[in-house]
């Protein structure tokens, strides 16, 4: 790699950008396995099917998710600043 890198003279993500195309022209000139692909499938499935159950189970709204979720990042931040022997 350093070779190569020396021969290019490109910078270092240049270099790596190059062999992440590289690697995957190889993998798409590839056919995948039956077998992965259907694996594959029933991942997708599975994600899709708990992301539905999550937001399905969601009993506030996104106003109130972010009210809470500042209000504890706003705890957080003034918890942090305090001498350590203070937030014991």
């Amino acid at each position: 790699m350093l070779e190569r890198l020396k021969e290019n003279g490109g910078s270092l993500s240049d270099l790596m950008l190059s062999l992440a195309q590289e690697q995957a022209e190889q993998l798409k000139a590839e056919p995948m396995q039956r077998s992965r692909e259907a694996l594959l499938a029933q991942l997708i499935e599975t994600s899709h099917q708990q992301q539905h159950d999550i937001e399905a189970a969601d009993k506030e709204t996104f106003e109130e998710f972010l009210q809470v979720y500042f209000t504890k990042a706003r705890e957080s931040r003034a918890l942090s600043a305090l001498p350590s022997e203070v937030r014991q």
